[in-house]
């Protein structure tokens, strides 16, 4: 079992402390965003917008929550979370990485603090581009300091 669960470059809804953004940031951002574009977030049309958005968002993301909350390995959802995007979105390549703390290593047995694994799937272009995925791990810093 995992916990916590951290996904690089496809992200998840987190607790708090790993996740400092509220409903409310998210939501200004979106304003930020209609702004940007040339829209009045404040129009008739788009008051709701803001909070439909980060609520889109945050269902989009819970694909990854639901592989997460399986009793399984880490391999396992890797490769899970990946195929679902090729599925949805039908990208020309996808890249997911997954970073996660085992709670079999610490709380019984060896009782090891701060172990985690990485585990990556990558598919379509991440895969049979080397350059490509080369950029993309670079990029996540995989083993590096995030």
């Amino acid at each position: 079992m995992l916990a916590p669960l951290r996904v690089l470059y496809v992200m998840s809804k987190q607790d708090n402390d790993a996740n400092p953004v509220t409903q409310a940031e998210a939501e200004s951002a979106v304003r930020t965003l209609l702004r940007w574009a040339g829209e009045d977030p404040t129009r008739e049309g788009l008051l709701d917008t803001p909070r439909r958005v980060a609520e889109a968002y945050g269902d989009w993301f819970s694909v990854v929550e639901a592989y997460a909350r399986r009793f399984q390995v880490q391999e396992k959802m890797t490769a899970q979370i990946a195929q679902c995007i090729q599925d949805v979105l039908q990208p020309v390549g996808v890249g997911v990485v997954v970073e996660g703390a085992h709670e079999c290593m610490t709380t019984r047995g060896i009782h090891k603090r701060g172990v985690s694994m990485v585990t990556s799937k990558m598919l379509g272009s991440f895969r049979e581009d080397a350059r490509t995925r080369a950029e993309f791990l670079r990029f996540i810093e995989v083993g590096g300091k995030r």
